[in-house]
Formats: structure tokens, C-alpha cells, sequence
């Protein structure tokens, strides 16, 4: 007899528990889920955009992320308003693209 493999996982539209999910998946696992009733972030459809189920995310996508969220992570200083997921993605895919324009048509590394 085989053993079910499910698994509930709760609020699962969560960054720790999209990765669980996404481990859970990859292992085989099903998997159940609840979520919030929100509209996904700028940030979150980077990630489902650029995610690939065999290879998960590049090194450079990762990084993209990573200054995505260090950006909306910043502390707000009195007065302001705290950055956005869609400025945090603006800023960074601008930066990147950038970086990525000159390393491809110059061979420069220093805009890594």
C-alpha cells in the first residue's frame, strides 16, 4: 500500500511558505494551501515570472530579488512613506538592465 504524501501548508502566498510549498512540490509532495485574500506584489509576480520548476531561480534573478527586498526592507526614516514592491522592482530591473545592456555590448564588468 502506498503512503499518501499531502501536506497543508497555511498561508502559503507568504515568502517562507511559497519556498516550502515549492520544496514540497519539487519532492513530490501534495500539497494543500491556504491563502490570504490579496492581490500579489510587483515582487511576487518577478519571482512566479522568473521561477523555473528544474533549475529554481539564476544567480542573477536571485540577486535581482535580493535588492528588491533589501530595498522595501529599508528602514523609513520620519516623514516618509515606506518604498513600494512596485518602486523596489522599477528600481532595481532598471539598474540591471542597465548593468546588463553594458556587460553585453562592452564586455564591462565593473557595472556588475
Amino acid at each position: 500500500m502506498g503512503m499518501w504524501k499531502v501536506v497543508c501548508v497555511t498561508d502559503a502566498s507568504a515568502y517562507i511558505a511559497s519556498w516550502i510549498v515549492r520544496l514540497l512540490l519539487d519532492r513530490g509532495y501534495t500539497v494543500r494551501a491556504t491563502v490570504r485574500d490579496t492581490e500579489p506584489t510587483s515582487v511576487d509576480l518577478f519571482k512566479n515570472f522568473h521561477y523555473s520548476k528544474n533549475n529554481g531561480f539564476t544567480e542573477f534573478v536571485q540577486k535581482a530579488i535580493d535588492d528588491m527586498e533589501g530595498i522595501m526592507s529599508e528602514p523609513v526614516q520620519d516623514g516618509h512613506e515606506p518604498k513600494l514592491a512596485n518602486e523596489a522592482v522599477s528600481q532595481v530591473v532598471k539598474i540591471n538592465y542597465f548593468s546588463s545592456c553594458c556587460r553585453c555590448l562592452f564586455g564591462l564588468q565593473e557595472y556588475l
